[in-house]
């Protein structure tokens, strides 16, 4: 089982239990609902949407960067692996 959240700094946003792994089209569809619930949402709707990713081979899809683009959405992603950074590893 895999399990796809989305969540803001006040609220989870969205959640998606897989069976198996997760590759760029479950990703994409995943992204694409949650930004279409955020968009028809009254309260959300004006709101900038930022989608902060890791460097996963399924966040890079061609597919991902026009949805995020169709829906005005900003992707930004988060810095490579630096263990260095993390004291605890």
């Amino acid at each position: 089982m895999s399990l796809i959240s989305a969540i803001s700094p006040d609220m989870i946003i969205a959640n998606q239990l897989v069976e198996g792994g997760i590759d760029g089209i479950i990703f994409e569809n995943f992204i694409y609902h949650t930004l279409l619930s955020i968009r028809n949402d009254k309260h959300l709707q004006k709101k900038k949407v930022l989608l902060l990713l890791d460097n996963a081979r399924i966040h890079k899809t061609f597919q991902l960067y026009e949805t995020a683009k169709k829906m005005k959405a900003v992707i930004l992603f988060n810095a490579a692996y630096s263990p260095w950074l993390n004291p605890i590893e």
